[in-house]
């Protein structure tokens, strides 16, 4: 599976799960009175051995907002940052793994989601996909670079 695909799969099956959820069920032109959207906020995706953040990590936090916008309609996604947090009810977090560290330049990697209740601190869903390293890259960030 391609990168693109991989977190399109991931984001898909973590709205299966969510939607046994009340605030992912609801539609919208159902509720009598106008509540307030939700927040999720996500969290910078890093790779699953190291913790760092990498070119690729960063590809995925991308298109984790792109599609997670898309996908999860009656909330607002953002990126974490202080304001977002204090309205977030869930946030989601994404880890990047190679699947042989050794091999960390080829291979597969494992994409990995969780969505979280900020609220009681449980896993609310998760889901993985693995994809074809074709693209990832596994570069630190400046910062980790510099570390």
């Amino acid at each position: 599976m391609t990168f693109d695909a991989g977190v399109d799969y991931a984001i898909d099956d973590l709205l299966v799960q969510a939607r046994r959820l009340p605030a992912f069920s609801a539609a919208p032109g159902l509720l009598k009175k106008e509540e307030p959207r939700g927040v999720i906020a996500v969290d910078p995706a890093i790779d699953g051995n190291t913790g760092q953040q990498t070119i690729a990590s960063r590809a995925l936090d991308s298109r984790l907002l792109q599609r997670a916008s898309d996908k999860f309609a009656q909330f607002d996604v953002a990126a974490v940052n202080s304001n977002v947090l204090g309205k977030a009810q869930y946030v989601l977090a994404a880890t990047l793994t190679p699947i042989d560290a050794a091999k960390a330049t080829g291979g597969t990697f494992r994409i990995s989601l969780s969505l979280t209740d900020i609220k009681t601190g449980f896993v609310v869903a998760q889901s993985a996909a693995r994809i074809r390293s074709e693209g990832v890259d596994t570069t630190p960030t400046p910062f980790y670079r510099d570390s």
